[in-house]
């Protein structure tokens, strides 16, 4: 697990980050962050590492981001454009609507499909194997 953690929180981001000038160059974008997370305190899940822009998508839970997401074994890892998929309730982060992130999702697509088809090799499922939270399933959905 700290592995683990390094590699989220600290190796991928680092990578990511050199990557942020030619992304920002190229998507007219000037304020792109990554940020990796696999919990506080306890480990979550289904860690994630995040490239997102700092005024459109200021918190993990709202917007939309350019996200890794590891399965919950760690032997997959998926990019996905994916949207904020939960909210806080004051106790604990809960995932957004099953309906809500549907339609979301299917609006998203429709706009990536002006042109076509997704790429040959292109996924629109993903499959975390999540077994302790609902955050995986809402990852999925997102």
């Amino acid at each position: 697990m700290k592995r683990r953690g390094y590699i989220v929180r600290t190796e991928l981001r680092d990578e990511l980050n050199e990557l942020l000038p030619a992304l920002s160059e190229r998507s007219g974008i000037d304020d792109l962050r990554v940020q990796g997370k696999d919990g506080t305190g306890r480990k979550t899940e289904i860690p994630w590492t995040r490239i997102y822009s700092q005024s459109r998508a200021p918190s993990a839970t709202s917007g939309w981001d350019l996200v890794f997401l590891f399965s919950a074994a760690g032997n997959r890892a998926y990019l996905s454009l994916n949207q904020g998929t939960t909210r806080w309730d004051g106790v604990q982060f809960v995932p957004q609507p099953e309906s809500d992130l549907k339609a979301r999702t299917g609006w998203a697509r429709s706009l990536l499909n002006t042109n076509g088809p997704f790429p040959a090799g292109w996924t629109t499922k993903i499959q975390l194997d999540n077994e302790v939270s609902r955050l995986g399933t809402a990852y999925e959905l997102g």
